[in-house]
């Protein structure tokens, strides 16, 4: 994509936004994530949702990728058993302890990409 990874904009200086950018596009990574879990005919948990899975077009606006990892919901699904998916630093404790998965994980992962967002620094790094 034009404008590379969500983890360009937090983490390359010469690719800073300015403050109000950088919240537009952490809500617009909301509502796509809202739209894969409530809004899609078959509801997806990404299972990988991180900085370096968001793209940005030319014009700032985010695209989730890399579904490689996704699980797709039958309908009234809500929880399903997989083994351990997604990058370090953004696995679900769940898996660890060989509970079911929902749609909070991808939110989970989403509050550590936040976190980051708000610290200016990558998952894992002190």
């Amino acid at each position: 994509m034009t404008n590379g990874s969500f983890a360009d904009v937090l983490f390359k200086p010469e690719k800073q936004l300015s403050w109000d950018e950088r919240m537009r596009i952490t809500l617009d990574i909301a509502r796509g994530i809202l739209y894969l879990h409530k809004e899609c005919e078959t509801q997806i948990i990404h299972c990988d949702i991180k900085p370096q899975n968001i793209l940005m077009d030319e014009y700032w606006c985010p695209k989730i990728s890399d579904f490689r990892v996704a699980k797709l919901q039958k309908p009234n699904q809500t929880k399903t058993f997989t083994r351990i998916r997604g990058a370090r630093g953004y696995v679900a404790s769940e898996w660890h302890r060989n509970l079911p998965i929902t749609t909070k994980e991808d939110v989970q992962f989403w509050g550590y990409a936040v976190r980051d967002h708000m610290l200016s620094k990558e998952c894992g790094t002190r």
